[in-house]
């Protein structure tokens, strides 16, 4: 009997602390169907992930080089340019393209859409929770805050609040660690009216006046003390979902954990007083951002067509339940996703669905993974200026003009 092949398998955390166990269960079952397989997984924490997969593009990981590797789906087209991805595109035909969710194929393709090199695995649709019980106390009702006006006067109402500032913040900001990526700024920019880039693809857009008239409103509501900030306004990161905060835009759906008794997560005021509505309308309107993690098969695997049944195996609709149930995030698969929503509350089913309705992704551009890193060393620097007290709106208008000339030189190069 021959041994198994091994497939090694990189993920980020996206089950935190318990990624381990809840990967090797879906290992387990994709190894009942593919005996003459086996797969070795490997965590690597976001925050070193670029790095990781940048050695992959230039052949600098010599030992248990990847054969499937979990990307941000912004970072399909970067990746593939820089020729860390093998292309799937034959494959295709070897799964029900028209059960993926169709805006997320915009994270799949190179820009001229021939040529495929992931597939959407979980996605990232973000909506607005909030506390019931925290609005009625601040004498407000869910209709008030479907617009940025009324989330600010939420949080100030919160902040000003002689019972309730001391126990709760406002609106954390949306990721693990304290940062702020091209996906936080997507919604604040659309829905003033601004874009990233030009329609062409030739042209960064961000720092122009609709674009900045956006970020400005997310960065003042920092300077406001309306969104905390570790260091400033608290000591310990927290969010909505740990009980800390009375808001949270996140694309999260913890039912496992946050809403589930039986987990060490539970936090039953959250659980009984969480409502949830649509990211709050700006001046051009209601949009939201529509992102998450793609699979693709890493250019230096010697197994693509055993990595291929792998990345099969885990975007398959069953598989997808499971593991989006474990991590608390929703599937990519319109069948995995109404098996989802079906077991949620009639509420949030209906948001997460009128979410994705209006729904953008960011654009398919060869050099999207490059200014996303550009956009959010930006967004560090801005966050320090408030921490500092030198933050302004003069200020945000020269860091992102010089980001847009560091983009402008960028896309020269690729576009």
């Amino acid at each position: 009997m021959t041994d198994p092949i091994r497939l090694n398998l990189w993920v980020m955390p996206n089950a935190g602390f318990d990624t381990q166990r809840v990967m090797q269960r879906e290992l387990a079952e994709f190894h009942k169907e593919h005996r003459d397989y086996e797969v070795r997984l490997t965590v690597i924490p976001w925050f070193f992930s670029w790095d990781r997969l940048i050695a992959v593009a230039k052949g600098r990981v010599q030992n248990d080089t990847p054969d499937v590797i979990q990307i941000g789906g912004t970072w399909t087209t970067t990746l593939a340019a820089l020729g860390a991805l093998g292309d799937v595109t034959d494959y295709l035909d070897d799964i029900d393209r028209t059960d993926i969710i169709r805006p997320l194929w915009n994270y799949c393709y190179e820009p001229s859409r021939t040529k495929a090199y992931s597939l959407p695995w979980f996605t990232d649709i973000r909506v607005l929770y909030y506390r019931r019980d925290l609005l009625a106390q601040l004498e407000m009702t869910p209709e008030d805050i479907t617009t940025w006006r009324g989330l600010r006067e939420a949080c100030e109402r919160l902040r000003d609040h002689s019972k309730l500032n001391k126990r709760f913040f406002g609106l954390p900001l949306p990721g693990q660690r304290e940062g702020i990526l091209i996906h936080d700024l997507a919604p604040w920019v659309w829905g003033s009216g601004g874009t990233f880039l030009s329609a062409d693809r030739q042209n960064p857009q961000f720092n122009k006046p609709a674009a900045l008239q956006g970020i400005h409103f997310f960065y003042q509501m920092m300077v406001d003390h309306l969104i905390p900030l570790l260091g400033r306004d608290r000591l310990v990161t927290g969010n909505f979902f740990s009980g800390q905060s009375a808001f949270q835009v996140s694309g999260a759906w913890p039912m496992h954990s946050t809403f589930n008794p039986r987990h060490p997560a539970y936090e039953p005021d959250v659980a009984r007083h969480y409502g949830i509505s649509l990211f709050p309308a700006g001046p051009a309107g209601q949009v939201t951002f529509l992102g998450g993690s793609n699979l693709a098969i890493s250019s230096l695997s010697q197994h693509p067509e055993g990595a291929w049944k792998l990345i099969k195996f885990l975007v398959d609709t069953n598989s997808q339940v499971r593991h989006s149930r474990q991590i608390g995030m929703l599937p990519s698969r319109y069948s995995a996703l109404e098996k989802l929503l079906s077991s949620a509350p009639t509420p949030v089913a209906d948001v997460f669905r009128q979410s994705l309705r209006v729904a953008r992704t960011l654009p398919c551009a060869a050099t999207l993974g490059t200014i996303e890193r550009i956009l959010g060393k930006v967004s560090q620097r801005l966050i320090t200026s408030v921490c500092e007290n030198r933050y302004s709106e003069k200020l945000l208008t020269e860091e992102m003009g010089q980001a847009a000339k560091e983009a402008d030189y960028i896309l020269s190069l690729y576009e």
